[in-house]
């Protein structure tokens, strides 16, 4: 299912950069309400114990899982119970970038606390400190424990406590709350110290350096309307702006097409008599994302030509008159307090974390304290005692923020403009703005600790809801498969507009997002965090193509893929833009998602609640997310059409992309063009797209012995569009089947909730999004689609209201439900296939030689269409016995990938026996939709008890040996996790699926 190399799709990898810091917080006396509260209900469902060897540890798959909350890209561990030299302090401080965790060592703040004796009069000894080291406590004296959303360490010495809570408070920042307890009757005064280093650096790999109160410039730019950034390569010289176009709030200043330009004087000066301005040539207004520094004051004149646009540049002169500083916005100060970690640049080729000199990790301490430093290593002391009065408490905070870039430590709320549709995008996701701000605003530290628990307890209330004790197992499984989650959410940061969730923390190469992973990550994010579940949606739908020239994906554009792919979402985006997978698509369920979270928001939370991220109501959110989504799932639907249906029959196959992202040709070999039709499968080594009698083991299609051909799909006029295998594969056409039925109900929602059908993004034919997409992707597309015979009636009068899109959907309906009972259907086993098609002599589909490819054995694309409802119900009878044979699906672990009795099948081989608990997930929401409740209850039990360990303290797993349970392959993972959680809300806690 995931990517390993771009070179086996034939594309080449890409390159990236980033930047990252630290900090720490303030001493309260208010005490963390979360005592007696449901979190301490759910403590150590997930292991975080253990301290890495070096940073190479989790180059493949961490044995120690992270915890990380919030979108952070930094994560912790805990000490275990044997590691007690690095008791009060947190493990695996880990990083992520790209798709690459790294530990950069054992432990950055382990602390150590020596006590003073204190005089007759009150007055502290001087040189009286004695060391309490924590090593030298019995266990049953020290308490180490995970719970939702935190880390915790408790020491209990004879006359006072210490315990450390370490938790998320912002999605670049995280804090560590230090509590002593006096249980003496006198007051007590403590040494409190610090200490921690990396691993040492390696060429091509991790090389830190540690500073101390470092004096630092920082270029907290603003941005300008457009949400350009005024930084960049010139980060630090004066920026001005034209007087008269800020005024307007545009950067229009003339009347026409001409625009000015935001622009820096030379060297750094302001414009004046001396000083002419110049221009830099770029291609369109979006270079000045990264680049607003580097353009010169310029007039542009902007034409459009056959619906291309093209920007031409004119030096001109200026005076200072002209023009009004913006502010120079360097900030040179002292980071007081603060142990800040810079990540160099390695030497020489082959830099595989693409990591850059502007990466911070910093460290910043609630109290005045002394640092020293070495290359490696640092140690920090209180300058005054921490003060304990008698029979009470103090505590303090210290911050840790990991940051890629200097915006992101000082922080600008820039907001996404254009057409004004859909939502405000907020760079930073919960608080109000930067890391840097987290970090100098210690006095909100008792209030924000109070804010993760309050969040986590609302999360929890939203997943369990009134639940009653006897599904305690059940909720336990619940949390864990949430926490799992929510450790793997990354927050927007590099290319990636929008917060989301990626497969696992743990491993390499599983930290970016795939789109068919989000839809169902997406469909149980909801049930406890909306705008998340809604983020993780759009953030895969940021990268839909489109002819928008200006787009910030500047791969998403070029001429040919604007042409041919306008409307398919990627398989893969990432931080880096290089890492996009455009050579092929996931499977269609994203109407399916976006049905899911507005429904749930609906139906099952309070829709009158307000979000605790943006504080709109939760219907507020759904009435966006509906409006913004609409047409661009239809375009998504419509390109499915043209461009993977390579008979033209309005039944689709598989396939790839011909071109790469920048528009040009990628290797187009059958086995490169095998690969993409594997992976935009899902299923990268399913047994039907084996040739007849082979068995690979390996889980990469690139090894396929196989018999598949594919054609070249066409438009009317013959050009090439993509490639197809000559193979209708049954779940894909189920996908699209239920889709359909998504598209009708999303629709009828929306009118409910009171959306005009003018109001849905890309329908006022004045907007970029009907510029761009709407019209090229649906109207000019389901022209071609209608050019040909079979297909001229698929989505027939779509794009008027929702009447019109509700009768469209219906009779696609009729005409797919139909094919796939009469096509795909093998009476004799009692079973859906697909089904295998060859081109004649005059070029066209001789339907004469279709075969229902029974021969390559039972896989779960068999029972999909029952998940979408799509059976009759004398093939959905037929199928529900299938599934209930202990030669079919009914193993020890139900439904694996590949039935008992097809000879390919393999227990532990990826898609070629494990069982997968999205195709498990739709396999029992297929029983109970086909009226067979009591097998679908039988089957979410055993999912349950005979997975190993998932009832006690083992991660969910990527996937399962369906004979003996045993967990395989990837560690807390998150599609399996979000599956689990959907079986607890629609089966356990509702006793019945949905």
């Amino acid at each position: 299912m995931k990517l390993k190399t771009m070179a086996t799709l034939g594309l080449a990898a890409g390159t990236v950069a980033a930047s990252g810091a630290i900090f720490v917080a303030v001493a309260e006396k208010n005490a963390e309400k979360n005592n007696g509260t449901k979190i301490s209900k759910f403590e150590n469902l997930i292991d975080n114990m253990g301290v890495p060897v070096n940073y190479g540890e989790s180059q493949y798959e961490s044995r120690i899982a992270p915890f990380a909350d919030l979108g952070s890209w930094h994560a912790f561990a805990l000490p275990d119970y044997e590691s007690k030299g690095f008791w009060g302090g947190f493990t695996q401080p880990l990083i992520v970038r790209k798709e690459y965790p790294r530990s950069i060592g054992k432990s950055l703040d382990i602390l150590q606390v020596s006590e003073y004796d204190i005089d007759k009069k009150g007055n502290i000894v001087e040189d009286s400190e004695v060391k309490r080291p924590f090593g030298t406590l019995p266990k049953n004296k020290v308490h180490i424990k995970q719970y939702p959303g935190g880390l915790w360490q408790e020491f209990e010495f004879d006359d006072f406590t210490v315990q450390l809570n370490l938790r998320f408070v912002q999605n670049k920042t995280s804090y560590v709350k230090y509590n002593i307890v006096n249980k003496s009757s006198s007051k007590k005064a403590f040494k409190l110290s610090w200490h921690g280093e990396t691993f040492p650096g390696a060429k091509n790999a991790i090389q830190t350096t540690m500073n101390k109160n470092a004096k630092v410039t920082e270029n907290a730019f603003k941005r300008n309307k457009f949400g350009q950034i005024l930084s960049g390569k010139g980060a630090g010289k004066a920026l001005y702006y034209i007087k008269s176009a800020w005024a307007k709030n545009d950067l229009s200043s003339k009347t026409g097409s001409s625009k000015y330009i935001l622009a820096e004087g030379k060297n750094g000066h302001a414009p004046d008599t001396d000083h002419t301005w110049s221009v830099a040539k770029v291609n369109n207004l979006n270079y000045f994302k990264n680049h607003a520094a580097e353009v010169k004051l310029a007039e542009v004149t902007k034409t459009t030509t056959n619906g291309v646009d093209k920007y031409t540049y004119k030096t001109s002169t200026a005076t200072a008159s002209d023009l009004t500083p913006i502010a120079d916005a360097s900030q040179e100060k002292v980071m007081k307090n603060t142990m800040t970690i810079k990540f160099n640049k390695p030497n020489g080729s082959g830099n595989f974390l693409g990591h850059s000199d502007e990466w911070q990790w910093n460290m910043k301490f609630g109290q005045d304290v002394n640092i020293t430093t070495g290359d490696k290593s640092y140690e920090a002391t209180l300058k005054k005692p921490f003060i304990v009065g008698a029979n009470s408490s103090n505590h303090m905070y210290v911050g840790t923020s990991f940051t890629f870039t200097a915006e992101e430590r000082l922080g600008f709320k820039y907001e996404k403009h254009g057409d004004n549709e859909g939502e405000t995008v907020v760079g930073q996701i919960f608080g109000k703005g930067s890391a840097g701000e987290a970090l100098e605003n210690v006095k909100e530290a008792d209030k924000l600790f109070q804010k993760s628990v309050d969040r986590w307890e609302r999360y929890i209330k939203n997943l369990i809801g009134n639940d009653p004790n006897k599904n305690f197992d059940y909720q336990k499984v619940a949390v864990k498969a949430m926490e799992t989650l929510v450790n793997n959410w990354r927050g927007n940061a590099g290319m990636l507009e929008h917060q989301g969730v990626t497969p696992s923390l743990s491993i390499q190469w599983f930290n970016e997002f795939w789109s068919w992973d989000t839809w169902k990550q997406a469909t149980a994010e909801v049930n406890f965090d909306p705008k998340l579940a809604i983020d993780n949606v759009k953030v895969m739908y940021d990268y839909q193509v489109t002819q928008d020239p200006e787009s910030k994906k500047l791969w998403n554009y070029s001429k040919v893929r604007a042409k041919n792919d306008v409307g398919m979402i990627p398989d893969l985006v990432a931080y880096e833009q290089g890492e996009t997978n455009w050579r092929d698509t996931k499977p269609p369920l994203s109407a399916w998602a976006v049905n899911n979270v507005i429904n749930t928001i609906m139906d099952k939370l309070d829709p009158n609640d307000k979000d605790p991220h943006t504080g709109k109501t939760y219907r507020e959110l759904a009435v966006n997310f509906g409006k913004f989504m609409y047409n661009r799932i239809a375009a998504y639907h419509a390109w499915w059409y043209s461009n993977r249906d390579g008979d033209h029959n309005g039944v689709n196959e598989y396939g790839g992309t011909i071109f790469d992202g920048s528009g040009g040709w990628v290797n187009n070999s059958k086995q490169t063009i095998t690969t993409a039709v594997a992976w935009e499968s899902g299923m990268d080594n399913a047994p039907r797209f084996d040739s007849n009698g082979s068995s690979p083991k390996d889980q990469d299609a690139k090894n396929f012995d196989n018999g598949l051909e594919y054609t070249i799909q066409r438009n009317k006029d013959g050009t090439a569009n993509g490639y197809v295998i000559q193979q209708e594969s049954v779940d894909l056409n189920s996908y699209m089947y239920a889709e359909k039925r998504y598209m009708i109900q999303l629709a009828e929602r929306l009118k409910d909730m009171g959306v005009k059908y003018s109001e849905l993004a890309g329908n006022d034919k004045n907007s970029k999004t009907y510029k761009y997409l709407v019209k090229p992707g649906i109207e000019d597309r389901l022209a071609q689609v209608h050019s040909f015979d079979k297909t001229k009636n698929i989505m027939r009068g779509f794009g008027k209201s929702f009447e019109g899109d509700i009768k469209a959907f219906k009779n696609d309906l009729n005409f797919l439900g139909n094919y796939i009972n009469d096509k795909m259907y093998d009476k004799k086993s009692g079973f859906f296939y697909d089904l295998k098609w060859k081109l004649g002599s005059n070029n066209k589909r001789d339907e004469s030689q279709d075969m229902l490819l029974s021969n390559r054995g039972a896989g779960p694309e068999g029972f999909i269409p029952l998940w979408a409802k799509a059976a009759t119900s004398d093939h959905a009878s037929k199928v529900r016995d299938f599934i209930m044979d202990p030669q079919g699906f009914n193993t020890y672990m139900p439904f694996p990938t590949a039935a008992k009795n097809n000879e390919k099948f393999e227990p532990d081989q990826y898609w070629r026996g494990p069982v997968w608990l999205d195709q498990a997930y739709f396999g029992v929401q297929g029983l109970e939709r086909s009226g067979f409740h009591n097998e679908a209850t039988y089957m979410v039990d055993k999912l349950y008890r005979h997975a190993d360990g998932l009832m006690e303290g083992a991660p969910i797993r990527e996937n399962y040996n369906p004979l003996t349970g045993k967990g395989l392959n990837a560690k807390g993972f998150s599609w399996s996790s979000g599956m689990y959680l959907l079986m607890y809300k629609n089966f356990i806690q509702s006793n019945g699926g949905k």
